[in-house]
């Protein structure tokens, strides 16, 4: 806790979320095979639906239970996640959100409401009414041109196994002067191929040039930018926080539902 509050207020301005973001920069989106509010993987073979009618608008959608695409976030952050907010009791209301590696919130749908008393139609019906939200969006994937040319050569990239490169944010006194190439440059150095720290929730620590990047069960999620000798901002689209080294460990803290979280990490022999 003693670093936590200290770089709250940080955390929150350093990664507001980016609406604007433009969806052509990215190439691929990451259904997620079970999501919270599912109690088996697929049910209602909803996930493959959801990856079908992005697949119907051109995207190029595929669940994480499926093979990865070797380019994958290699060198720039091409992929975004799919989050799903779920709500209503009467109604089943979801709310379709777009995430980068970052954090950032690339694009939010309308919520989609389905009003069928059957729980399946109900959320297909959700689901293709929350889409419509993507039918004004003209997409046609475009290399993002916000990567720094010296951050990116052939050879490094294709000696490179691991999804690796995650798009890092400026220091705070430079945000409101920058622009959005600027913004998201990639690391200047690149990581080890292998994993620095791990923890038995599955989430691993590659190091990076400033910090940290972190991935769950192989797909970034987020970075842990170093701010001080010891003390880390901690911002993945799951949870935003602090971190630390603890000894021979890494350490992070976040706050969820007004509960102190901890993530102990140890070092990878």
């Amino acid at each position: 806790m003693k670093y936590l509050f200290a770089f709250l207020f940080f955390t929150i301005t350093f990664f507001a979320v980016a609406q604007n973001q433009d969806l052509n920069d990215y190439k691929y989106i990451v259904v997620e095979n079970q999501y919270d509010f599912q109690s088996e993987a697929n049910e209602y073979r909803l996930n493959e639906l959801i990856v079908f009618e992005f697949k119907k608008r051109n995207f190029n959608a595929f669940r994480n239970a499926a093979i990865l695409p070797e380019d994958m976030n290699r060198g720039v952050c091409n992929a975004l996640q799919l989050k799903i907010d779920k709500s209503g009791s009467l109604t089943r209301n979801l709310i379709l959100r777009l995430v980068n590696c970052a954090g950032d919130t690339v694009f939010t749908t309308k919520k989609g409401v389905g009003r069928t008393k059957s729980n399946d139609k109900a959320y297909f019906e959700a689901l293709r009414d929350a889409m419509t939200s993507f039918d004004a969006v003209d997409y046609e994937f475009k290399e993002m041109l916000s990567v720094s040319p010296k951050a990116i050569d052939s050879k490094s990239i294709s000696d490179r196994p691991n999804v690796e490169i995650v798009a890092m944010i400026g220091e705070s006194s430079h945000l409101e002067n920058t622009s959005k190439s600027e913004k998201n440059v990639v690391d200047d150095a690149a990581p080890s191929s292998e994993y620095e720290f791990t923890s038995k929730e599955g989430y691993a620590l590659m190091k990076s040039a400033k910090g940290f990047l972190i991935f769950d069960n192989n797909l970034p999620i987020g970075v842990a930018l170093k701010k001080s000798n010891n003390a880390y901002l901690v911002h993945t689209s799951e949870f935003a926080g602090v971190g630390y080294m603890n000894g021979d460990n890494f350490v992070i803290e976040y706050i969820n539902n007004k509960k102190e979280q901890i993530i102990e990490f140890v070092n990878v022999p």
